[in-house]
This record gives C-alpha cells, structure tokens and sequence, in this order.
C-alpha cells in the first residue's frame, strides 16, 4: 500500500499545483491567491487522507482483511470513472480551442 501512496505522490507532485495555479490566474488575472488556495487543497487532501486511513482501519477491524480489501472496489471504480471523465473534457475543451472558441465558450 505504502508503494501504490509513493506513485501517487510522485505522479501528481506538480500537476496540483499547477492546476491550481492556472485556475487562480485565470479567475483573478494575478496568482497572489496561489499560495491562499494551493494550501487549502493541500488541506482537504490531507483531511481526507485522514479519514480515509481511519476509516479503513476501522473497517479492517471490523470485517476480516478480505471484506476491507473489496470495499475499496467501488472507489476504485469512481476514480476510473472521475479519470475517464477528465480526460474527456480535456479533449473537447482541446477540441473548441482549435476551433478557435475560448474554453468558457465565447469567441476568441
């Protein structure tokens, strides 16, 4: 588990980040907001690493090894699911920039 935690990490190190950092640019026109808003997605992402370490201790503990190993199928299923839809809004927002439409819709 502690191997699959590292690639995560070391596969998202930046793209966060730089996500953030673009929203922030492009809603604001400045990034002085980045480090406002760059630290509270590092928040709600250690809030939920909390929980989810409890919460997965405590179904471990309740139900055999087994039974907390499959629980984590649904979430691995919305992940996919969450993945699959990123990628398509990628490809049409892709897809309207080379048409020369802005990504909000309003012409160039």
């Amino acid at each position: 588990m502690a191997m699959i935690l590292g690639i995560y990490f070391a596969l998202s190190s930046g793209t966060v980040d730089s996500i953030v950092y673009d929203v922030v640019l492009e809603e604001t026109g400045s990034s002085k907001l980045y480090e406002t808003w760059i630290g509270r997605v590092t928040m709600i992402e250690n809030g939920v690493l909390v929980v989810s370490a409890l919460a997965g201790g405590a179904i471990a503990g309740w139900a055999s090894a087994r039974v907390a190993s499959f629980a984590t199928l649904p979430f691995v299923a919305a992940s996919a699911v969450a993945v699959s839809a990123v990628a398509v809004s990628a490809v049409a927002v892709s897809a309207g920039q080379a048409r020369g439409a802005s990504p909000r819709g309003k012409a160039a």
